[in-house]
C-alpha cells in the first residue's frame, strides 16, 4: 500500500509537471504570435508610411526644388521668384503639417499604445488659438471661422494632443471649401459628454470617400478648391488620438454640400 502510494504521487507529480509544461509551451506560442502580429504589424507601417512619403512629400520637395533652380539658372529673375513665394508658402506649409503629423504618428505608433494626459479644460481657448493660426490660410480664400462654442464648454482632454487633432480638422475644412465660404465651430454638453463639431460648407464627400477617412491608403490623395494637397493622414491621426482621450470621431457629409466632424469627448466633472 505505501508503494503504490508513493508511485501515486509520482504520476501526480508528474502529471502536474507535464500540464505545466504545457500550459508553458502554450504561453509561449501566444506571445510568439502576439511578436509575429506585432512585427507584421511594424512592417505594414513601415510600407504604409513609406508611400505617403513618396507621394505627399515628393510634391512639394520637388516643386520648391525646381523653383530655386530656375532661380540659380537664371531661368527666372527674381522678381518673377517673388511672384511665386506665395505657392512655395503653401507648399511649405503643406510640408510641414505632413512632417508634424508623420513624426507625432511615428512616435505613437513605435510605442504601441498612444498616451494620453487628459485634463478638464475650456475649449474655447483651444478653439480659439487654432482659429487664429487658420486665420492666414482663411483669408486667402476669404472664408470665415466662427467660433459658436458657448462660454463654458468644458471637456475631458489632453490639450496638446486635442490641439493638434483640432488643427488638422480646422485645417482640412479651410482645404476643401472655396472660396468665400464659411467654417463653424460649436460645442453642446449631452449625457456626460461634450459633442466639439467643425462644419463647413465646403465641396463635400462622397460614401467612398467617407469609407476610407480613417484609414492611411495611397488612395486617399486629394487637393483641395485652391490645389492645396491632402492625405489620409492628418485624419488617421485625429482618429488615434480621440480614442486614446475615450472619446469618438463621426462625420457626415454630402458632396457639394460640405462635412461635418463632430468630436464626443468626456465632459469630466
Amino acid at each position: 500500500m505505501g508503494l503504490l502510494a508513493i508511485i501515486s504521487i509520482l504520476l501526480y507529480r508528474n502529471i502536474r509537471n507535464e500540464k505545466r509544461s504545457k500550459d508553458e509551451i502554450v504561453k509561449q506560442k501566444e506571445e510568439i504570435l502576439l511578436q509575429s502580429a506585432r512585427l507584421e504589424d511594424l512592417n505594414k507601417f513601415k510600407d504604409k508610411t513609406f508611400s505617403v512619403l513618396s507621394h505627399d512629400l515628393r510634391g512639394p520637395v520637388t516643386a520648391i526644388t525646381a523653383a530655386m533652380a530656375l532661380l540659380d539658372d537664371k531661368v527666372i529673375s527674381p522678381e518673377e521668384f517673388t511672384s511665386l513665394t506665395p505657392d512655395i508658402n503653401k507648399q511649405l506649409g503643406t510640408l510641414n503639417l505632413l512632417l508634424d503629423n508623420l513624426l507625432n504618428w511615428a512616435k505613437s505608433y513605435m510605442q504601441g499604445t498612444i498616451a494620453a494626459n487628459p485634463e478638464r479644460t475650456n475649449l474655447n481657448k483651444l478653439v480659439d488659438m487654432n482659429i487664429y493660426l487658420a486665420k492666414d490660410a482663411a483669408d486667402k480664400k476669404n472664408i470665415a471661422i466662427e467660433n459658436k462654442l458657448p462660454n463654458e464648454a468644458f471637456a475631458y482632454y489632453d490639450p496638446a494632443q486635442l490641439d493638434i487633432v483640432i488643427r488638422n480638422l480646422l485645417s482640412n475644412s479651410i482645404k476643401f471649401t472655396n472660396t468665400n465660404g464659411t467654417i463653424s465651430i460649436s460645442a453642446i454638453a449631452e449625457n456626460g459628454r461634450m459633442l466639439l463639431s467643425i462644419a463647413d460648407n465646403g465641396v463635400g464627400m462622397s460614401p467612398e470617400q467617407l469609407n476610407k477617412l480613417f484609414t492611411l491608403s495611397v488612395d486617399n490623395n486629394t487637393y483641395g478648391t485652391g490645389g492645396e494637397r491632402g492625405t489620409g493622414l492628418g485624419l488617421l491621426l485625429c482618429y488615434e488620438f480621440i480614442i486614446a482621450n475615450k472619446g469618438q470621431i463621426s462625420v457626415t457629409s454630402e458632396p457639394g454640400k460640405g462635412s461635418t466632424f463632430t468630436l464626443s469627448l468626456p465632459a469630466g466633472q
